[in-house]
């Protein structure tokens, strides 16, 4: 939960106990990030991101898109977080 914070916070996002971090949390929950802003949350280059989508890694969300290509193409910040979830790995100790 701590990283979740730390990068609402690189993300120019208010707290979310601030007076307006209920407004910001409902916005973001529901909101939809930039590929710039994907890729600051992930802690990634854009062009990975890039690749990332290419390859179909990442659930998006695309608008305007036609035969040419084009559009804008949108995340949501829960789908981020899942795929972070997804791949994590548990260190385990040997005692």
């Amino acid at each position: 939960m701590g990283q979740v914070r730390f990068k609402r916070r690189r993300l120019g996002l208010p707290s979310p106990k601030s007076p307006h971090g209920i407004m910001a949390r409902n916005k973001l929950d529901g909101g939809l990030l930039t590929y710039e802003q994907a890729a600051d949350y992930l802690s990634i280059s854009k062009s990975t991101l890039y690749c990332m989508v290419s390859r179909r890694m990442l659930p998006v969300i695309r608008f305007g898109v036609g035969p040419g290509g084009g559009g804008n193409t949108r995340f949501r910040l829960c789908d981020l977080e899942q795929f972070v979830e997804s791949r994590m790995i548990s260190a385990g100790c040997k005692k």
